[in-house]
């Protein structure tokens, strides 16, 4: 297994914004300074994704949610579309534990519980591409 993007750019890349970012331990998913440190290193790891068999890994979880893509994807191939969709983040549940993420499809039923006005983490939009991923705030 070795890095395959470093500080948001392919290892490869010897450009002046990559060498910029890799000198400033700057993310661009972050829009700042990488936050991932190491243990053994003083300065952020800055690892975004690795090579791994013939495979490209994901491995930052700011990465992983770059531009929604992993939302829309599943919006997509489980509700058919992004219409409707209610996106909530840290959801804890008792005697269960949290989760990161949920999507919902909204509907009558959503719209009967008052989600959409009383949940204070629901991040609202008819169409989730158009959203501003603000991850736990609300």
């Amino acid at each position: 297994m070795n890095p395959n993007e470093i500080f948001t750019y392919p290892l490869e890349c010897r450009t002046e914004k990559a060498k910029s970012a890799v000198k400033r331990y700057y993310c661009r998913f972050l829009e700042n300074k990488c936050n991932k440190q190491s243990r053994t290193i003083d300065y952020p790891m800055g690892v975004c994704s690795v090579n791994y068999s013939k495979n490209k890994i994901i491995i930052c979880p700011h990465r992983y949610l770059e531009d929604n893509l992993v939302f829309i994807e599943v919006c997509k191939n489980v509700f058919g579309s992004t219409d409707n969709t209610l996106l909530f983040s840290e959801v804890k549940l008792d005697n269960v534990g949290s989760f990161d993420f949920v999507l919902r499809q909204f509907n009558e039923e959503v719209q009967h519980l008052g989600l959409r006005r009383s949940y204070p983490k629901c991040l609202w939009r008819d169409d989730i591409s158009n959203l501003i991923w603000k991850r736990g705030t609300g």
